[in-house]
């Protein structure tokens, strides 16, 4: 388990730093109004992404693993598994591309950027990361690394350091053109890949219903699509209430913490293959053991960071984004807090998804996602940014503990952090 574990730390540090990096530099040279813009249509073009990959990715992970059918059906199953998200893409963009054409989206066409183009950004994204699903599923950690987001981010970055350069000035429309061709190359290159790893020709294919996946993968999607939402309901409600400054500041301060995230979500890159087999085997007590190691594993990496991005957020926030973004480090120590806990308390929900109850994942996402709704909402009526950053930090802090609840009872296991691992990882160092 260490090599995937390396790969998927590797893929999840790469693509954490690439979005911090690539945001500061838009941060350079776009006005804080643009920047504002960019984290609400980036946060739009998270939540549609999922809907495309209507769940396929993890429910592939659950089929390859599991089956003991031939090449043949897995390929099929695969095969099916990139057709349906790149069938809703093409739908999609298509319905874009006729909204713009008949003059409907006035208020979105004021901000100068083509819906085609963000509508293809999205698809790129979700197709990409279905492939990174799939060869996860097939244990090729280390091409399922690169397409999580670790390929895409690395060229943003490139062309995001030369374009502006030889552009002045440089506009929101530029950066998401930039950012949306990072993304086809990155989806170019993991569809090839999926092609070669399993060797797929239309020998080694049959037609898989589409009901099969639309069963699969319908609960699935239900639940990412709350789970997405809730991640990004607090910037959307600052747009909603506040000024564009302040999404500004707020998404500064988000993507930053975002390293947290993403090196928390380590977990979701390994343990996905060993859940499904131990509860298939219903092999409870390996099931705990791998899901508690991994929240004590990943808690000891996310510690120090989180420590390090509290006590230096000021000056970091200024360097990275800019003098005007400094003012937002007490927004960045809250969100922070949350990302800490939710790392500590280890994969619960997406437990839940793999070992099949995915529809009690969907409702316990849509409680916990009501009740920092309202708080978040409550924040950014009345209060300030930071009162939304400490509503979305109890919102997340609600939503792992009932989680923990629901994974005890209904898979008898406990997720969270081990703390005699963690006494014994200290005195080992």
């Amino acid at each position: 388990m260490v090599g995937p574990t390396v790969w998927t730390a590797l893929g999840k540090i790469v693509t954490a730093l690439s979005a911090v990096v690539g945001n500061a530099l838009l941060a350079r040279y776009l006005v804080p109004a643009d920047v504002g813009r960019f984290f609400l249509v980036q946060s739009g073009v998270l939540v549609l992404s999922v809907a495309i990959q209507f769940g396929v990715g993890q429910a592939i992970v659950r089929h390859v693993v599991q089956t003991t059918d031939t090449v043949l059906k897995r390929n099929s199953a695969i095969v099916a598994a990139i057709v349906l998200p790149s069938g809703i893409s093409v739908l999609l963009t298509g319905a874009a591309i006729t909204l713009e054409s008949s003059n409907t989206l006035t208020q979105w066409e004021a901000l100068g950027i083509p819906l085609w183009i963000v509508c293809i950004w999205t698809s790129a994204h979700a197709v990409s990361l279905v492939s990174a699903e799939i060869l996860r599923g097939l244990s090729e950690f280390r091409y399922a690394s690169f397409f999580g987001g670790a390929v895409a981010g690395i060229v943003s970055v490139i062309a995001l350091w030369v374009i502006p350069e030889l552009s002045d000035p440089f506009s929101l429309r530029q950066a998401i053109e930039v950012i949306c061709l990072a993304h086809v190359l990155s989806v170019t290159y993991a569809l090839v890949s999926v092609v070669r790893k399993c060797r797929i020709s239309l020998q080694s294919v049959e037609l898989m219903p589409l009901r099969v996946l639309l069963r699969s993968g319908l609960p699935i999607v239900s639940t990412n699509l709350l789970v997405i939402a809730l991640y990004q309901v607090d910037i959307w409600l600052i747009g909603l209430f506040r000024l564009q400054e302040d999404v500004a500041l707020y998404g500064a301060a988000a993507r930053l913490a975002s390293v947290i995230t993403l090196i928390a979500s380590i977990p979701y890159g390994v343990l996905p293959p060993v859940i499904a087999a131990c509860y298939a085997e219903k092999r409870s007590q390996d099931l705990e053991r791998a899901c508690r190691s991994s929240a004590t594993f990943t808690f000891v990496i996310v510690f120090p960071v989180a420590v390090f991005l509290v006590t230096f957020g000021e000056p970091l926030l200024g360097v990275l984004f800019g003098e005007f973004y400094k003012s937002a480090s007490l927004v960045l120590a809250l969100l922070i807090g949350g990302h800490v806990f939710n790392a500590a308390t280890g994969v619960r929900g997406y437990a839940l998804i793999i070992a099949g109850h995915a529809r009690t994942q969907f409702v316990l996402t849509l409680v916990g996602g009501g009740v920092t709704t309202v708080l978040c909402a409550f924040a950014a009526s009345v209060g300030s940014i930071v009162s939304v950053a400490a509503a979305a930090m109890t919102g997340m802090i609600f939503q792992c503990l009932l989680e923990a609840v629901f994974v005890r009872r209904l898979l008898g296991v406990r997720t969270r952090m081990d703390f005699r691992l963690l006494h014994a990882f200290m005195k080992f160092r």
